[in-house]
Order: C-alpha cells, then sequence, then structure tokens
C-alpha cells in the first residue's frame, strides 16, 4: 500500500501553482496547515480531501515534500500561497485571541515575568520538574489552568505573533500597559548609576575582577541604603552588562573613569624571580606540569610571605608565561637549571624504588611495614609525588616492593646499605664500557645501528656475536641495556662514540629501491655527420691510469709471491683462496680472524698476520694500500 502510494506521488508532477492550490484546498476544508500538522500517514482524511480536489492520489506529506523543495520552508511556500502561517501547535492546543489574551492576563496577575526573553524559552516542567526554577514551573502551571492542558510559554509565545503580529501588542490588548511589564524587574539605569556612585564614595573596589565576585555584608548594606534592596555587588555587575553595553558604560553613565579604578597587574619581573626562588627554597615542585596546577594553600604560605600576596602557583606560571615567554626562561633567570626541576618518567625498577625508600628515610619517614602502609601524611605523599610524579599510597609501593624484592625488609635492606650504591655505579659504568664495546665491533662489521634494524635483526647480530667474539649478545639485549643504563639508544651509541644523527636511518625517496642498471654514456657520430650521447648498458671501462695502477700492483704481488719461501707461499696462496670466500668488506683485525676461522685451525693468527705483513712490505704498498 505504502508503495504503491508512493509511486502515484512521483507520478503527479508539483509545480508551484498546484502547490499553492493544494494549500487553498486544506486551508478552505477547516484542515489544519501547521507545519508539525501536514506531515502525516498518507491514508489520513486530509490527504483524501486533497486528492478528490487535484483528480489524483496525492498525499499531504508529499505535498509537504514537494513545497520544501520548492520554497525551502513550508512556512514559505504557505506565505507565498498568500496565507498567514499558523503558529506551531506542538502541545495540540486550538489557540484563540481569547484564550491568549486570558493567558496573559493570568500570567500578570500572578505576578510572572512577561518579558520577550523570558516567554520565549520553551521550558517543559511537566517533563523534567527538577531542572526549572520555581517562576518557570509557576508560570506553566497557571498556563495550564488557563487552557485546560499541558503547554509551554513558546506556545503562547508564538501564537501571540499570530493573531497580534508582536508580543507587546498582545499586552497592550490585554490591557496590561507595555510600561508596567517591568515591574518584576528591580533594577533600571538610574539603580545602577545610583549603585555605582555609592559604592565608588564608598572606596569599594569597582573593577570586574573585584565587583564580579563581591558577596561581602558591606556591600549589601551599602545597596541597601543607596537603592533599598540589600543585594550583592555580581548583581550590580549583572545588571550593568544588562542594562548598558558593557560595564565601563555603567561607570562613565555614574561618572566614574574606568582608568581610574582598573587594578594593575600585580606580577612582574622582580616578584616572579623572588616567587621562583621563594618556592624553590622551600622544595616546592618547579616543573611546568604541577605548578600550572598549583593551587595549595602551602604555596600560598610561600608566596605570601615573599611578595606579600597570596597568590597561587598556577598564576606565577601564567604571569611567567606572558611576561618571560616561557617557564624555563622564567627559571633561568631566577637561577635555577630548568633540567633539575623537569619532571621525567619514573620506571618502577629495583633501583628506582631503592632511591625512593631512601629519600623516605632522610626525612624521618618510618619504614616499619605496617605504619609505612597506614602513612597517609602530607609529608609522605608531597615526597612521592615530587620523585615519581604519580599521586600513589604507601600500600602501592608496598606492593611493588614484594613484587621486585620478595618482602619489605629486603627492599628496605637493600635501599639503606651504604654499599648499594657504590656496586650500582660500578655496576652501570662496566655495562656502559661492554656495550659501547659491542656497538663499535658492529659498526666495524658494517651492521646498521639505527633502533629499528637492531631490533629487527636481533637474532643476526646474536649469531654474529657468537660466531666472532663467542658472546651470547643479541639486538634485544643491546637495546634493553640501553634503556635501563644510559637511558636511551642514543645515549648508548654517544657512549661509543658513534653521532647518532649520522646513524639514525632516515625515510628514503620513493627510487630508492629501484635497483640501478650498470651503463655508461658515449658520444656517437651518425652517418650524416651529426653528434649524440647514446647510453650503453654494461659498466663504464676503466680509465688508462686505474688499468696501469692495477698491473703494476699485480705485477708486485707476483714478485713478492715469488720471495717467500715454500712454507710462506703456500700459506699466501691459501690465505688468498680464503680471502675470495670472505662476502662484504671487514677491518684488518676481523679479516684475520675470518681467515683464521675459516682455515678450521691450519692457519694460526700469528702466521696470517706475519705472511700478510711481509707480502705488504716486499710489494712496497702505501699505507692506504696495505
Amino acid at each position: 500500500m505504502r508503495a504503491s502510494l508512493n509511486a502515484e506521488n512521483k507520478s503527479y508532477r508539483w509545480t508551484e501553482e498546484r502547490i499553492a492550490l493544494g494549500i487553498h484546498i486544506l486551508n478552505d476544508s477547516n484542515v489544519s496547515i501547521a507545519d508539525g500538522d501536514v506531515i502525516r500517514d498518507p491514508t489520513h482524511p486530509s490527504s483524501k480531501i486533497l486528492s478528490r480536489a487535484v483528480g489524483a492520489k496525492v498525499s499531504t506529506e508529499g505535498l509537504h515534500r514537494a513545497a520544501c523543495r520548492r520554497f525551502g520552508t513550508w512556512t514559505l511556500a504557505v506565505r507565498k500561497a498568500g496565507i498567514r502561517p499558523p503558529p506551531q501547535n506542538d502541545q495540540k492546543i486550538f489557540w484563540r485571541k481569547t484564550l491568549v489574551l486570558q493567558s496573559i492576563v493570568a500570567l500578570v496577575d500572578d505576578r510572572a515575568p512577561i518579558l520577550p526573553p523570558w516567554i520565549c524559552k520553551d521550558r517543559t516542567p511537566h517533563a523534567h520538574p527538577l531542572f526549572y526554577r520555581d517562576k518557570s514551573a509557576r508560570a506553566d502551571r497557571i498556563l495550564q489552568k488557563v487552557t485546560g492542558q499541558k503547554t509551554t510559554r513558546q506556545a503562547l509565545y508564538r501564537a501571540s505573533l499570530h493573531y497580534f503580529g508582536s508580543w507587546e501588542r498582545a499586552v497592550e490588548v490585554a490591557l496590561v500597559k507595555p510600561d508596567e511589564r517591568w515591574h518584576v524587574h528591580f533594577w533600571t539605569q538610574p539603580r545602577i548609576i545610583a549603585a555605582i556612585r555609592a559604592l565608588y564614595a564608598a572606596g569599594i573596589p569597582l573593577n570586574v575582577g573585584k565587583i564580579f565576585r563581591d558577596k561581602s555584608p558591606i556591600t549589601a548594606r551599602l545597596l541597601k541604603v543607596a537603592v533599598g534592596k540589600a543585594t550583592t555587588g555580581g548583581a550590580l555587575y549583572a545588571a550593568g552588562r544588562v542594562y548598558f553595553p558593557s560595564w565601563d558604560h555603567a561607570l562613565r553613565a555614574a561618572g566614574v573613569s574606568y582608568s581610574q579604578i582598573r587594578q594593575k597587574s600585580f606580577w612582574n619581573r622582580m616578584n616572579i624571580v623572588a616567587g621562583i626562588q621563594a618556592l624553590h627554597k622551600y622544595h616546592i615542585p618547579l616543573n611546568s606540569a604541577q605548578i600550572s596546577k598549583d593551587v595549595t594553600l602551602e604555596t600560598k604560605r610561600i608566596l605570601s610571605r615573599a611578595i606579600s600576596q597570596p597568590r597561587t602557583g598556577r598564576s606565577l606560571a601564567g604571569a611567567a608565561q606572558r611576561i618571560f615567554g616561557s617557564w624555563d626562561h622564567a627559571l633561568i633567570v631566577a637561577g635555577i637549571d630548568p633540567k633539575e626541576v623537569r619532571l621525567h618518567s619514573f620506571r618502577w625498577d629495583k633501583y628506582a624504588l631503592a632511591r625512593l625508600i631512601r629519600a623516605l628515610h632522610a626525612v624521618n619517614v618510618s619504614l616499619v611495614e605496617k605504619r609505612f602502609c597506614k602513612d597517609k601524611s602530607k609529608k609522605t605523599r608531597s615526597l612521592i609525588f615530587r620523585m615519581s610524579g604519580r599521586r600513589i599510597q604507601t600500600h602501592w609501593i608496598h606492593k611493588v616492593a614484594l613484587w621486585k624484592f620478595g618482602s619489605w625488609e629486603e627492599a628496605v635492606k637493600y635501599a639503606l646499605d651504604p654499599k648499594v650504591k657504590v656496586i650500582l655505579k660500578n655496576e652501570r659504568e662496566e655495562a656502559t664500557e661492554d656495550l659501547a664495546l659491542f656497538l663499535r665491533r658492529l659498526y666495524d662489521d658494517g651492521f646498521e645501528l639505527n633502533h629499528q634494524s637492531v631490533w629487527k635483526k636481533s637474532k643476526l647480530i646474536l649469531n654474529h656475536n657468537q660466531t666472532a667474539y663467542g658472546e651470547n649478545v643479541s639486538g634485544f639485549i643491546l637495546v634493553k641495556a640501553a634503556n635501563k643504563y644510559l637511558g636511551s639508544w642514543d645515549n648508548a651509541l654517544r657512549a661509543a662514540h658513534l653521532d647518532p644523527l649520522d646513524i639514525r636511518k632516515r625515510a628514503r625517496n620513493h627510487t630508492a629501491s629501484l635497483s640501478v642498471t650498470p651503463h655508461q654514456v658515449e658520444r656517437v657520430i651518425l652517418p650524416d655527420g651529426s653528434v649524440r650521447k647514446s647510453a650503453f648498458a654494461g659498466p663504464a671501462p676503466k680509465t688508462p691510469d686505474q688499468m696501469i695502477e692495477e698491473n703494476e700492483l699485480s705485477e708486485r704481488l707476483s714478485s713478492a709471491m715469488d720471495e717467500l719461501n715454500g712454507r710462506d707461499r703456500e700459506a699466501a696462496e691459501e690465505i688468498y683462496d680464503l680471502i675470495l670466500k670472505i662476502p662484504g668488506f671487514l677491518g684488518q683485525r676481523e679479516l684475520i680472524q675470518a681467515v683464521v676461522r675459516l682455515s678450521n685451525g691450519s692457519l694460526k693468527e700469528n702466521t696470517v698476520r706475519s705472511v700478510l705483513s711481509k707480502l705488504a712490505q716486499s710489494s712496497s704498498l702505501s699505507p692506504s694500500m696495505r
């Protein structure tokens, strides 16, 4: 049924004339043409009336859809047809002129506000009774009593616009003078001016930062004498913003210059430096993450003694950012190194836990197991937060100690042993030396030492270290040791005297992965006498100088081989055969070790070294060629 109706609706073409005719048909048939009433089921009687009038099977829903498509909205289509749009009938109340006037009179008699901004607010207390004020709920109850149904003030406002053109006109017709509708609001421009002058004469601060928060009884008594109502400075400020373009205009109307009462900024370079030095003296955390959120009373007391103002750490951080440009710059001017106060990531390992226990013991915190787990003092919590950067309880530290050491007694004994610090220092130094040695070896052996390559080629590095040096060290172990003892992989590379910027693998362009075909470019003379350059596949021939140098080198090595005795000559031939089996380029030391390893014990390291040195001396090679 629904599909057939839709198909028939598509066959009927709604032009602007037909849309206007359909709207007039519905209006003449006493059918509601409100926007919410037109969109109905196609089987509704209004659709039958429309179908009978136009001679086709159509629906009011199709008419509404075509009107919105042609004119943009249904209201514009109704106006185009020469009919005044009816109000939105949300609550299904048939508003009449008499009902609108009765509702307005009832609101005025009950002394409810009837200003348009308040009336226009659509509040439904019957749906959410706990979220609205008493006046709003009372006004809606009055409208319900007058109309007999649950409705809203917004529906009343729309009905007044439909029947009277404006809300003010509806109020006038309801025998209520427009000027009298303000009686429910206390403030007026003369009262605001009188209140400002009274506060200014009494010396009450009138700058925005003070008057906006002023709820003092002194201000209330002054306003009671001036305007007859004991209200607050905040209420006066809000009224000044409503009845004047701004608070500055309200002050000017009262004859007060805002430039005279504007409070100058307290913070300057000298106060900021003094505040930072005072907080540093009392060991208050000065990293930007904590100081920008610090509103504690302890910080206020310290700053009050230092700069005579109880300001917060957050205020200090904002002023430093505004005046110095950055918090680090302010710390440097105050004579504090930002690296010393910067909060670093905290690793929950044995060493960090031992440092924390030693720091707690240094400030006389009880380390007895039961007392420590129940310790919730401010001193203990602040010290833990200062060292770890986390707001955690002592019982959580106790659990970590049990996990790392097995018992709390072992953790305390480990942390308070005077030899532990020396042992840790020696262990870190030895690990740093070993790590630098392995990285230098891998670099000399041609391995890529960027973090990603070492991590992915962990097994290959393990096999290489086992074969070349007899050490079971993989790439994963190297990365883990670098993070544990040196903090990062870049620090490990620096310890091995390697530049991380040179080692770090950069992103290559999209052609770097393509294979390069050896080729050469030659000048070719064509039959017509023209000359052009042509590319030929294959490597380019060597220059004559290179060929002469290679021939001289081969002759020197041949003569040096002839000068060797029988045993050395056999060893040299075997060494050359083994060198041809070694892929890639190795250093002198690694080359000799590889030759000894491939010979399966037939050649000793000293023999290989002596034979190669004799050949180098006999052939008179330069140091670079050796």
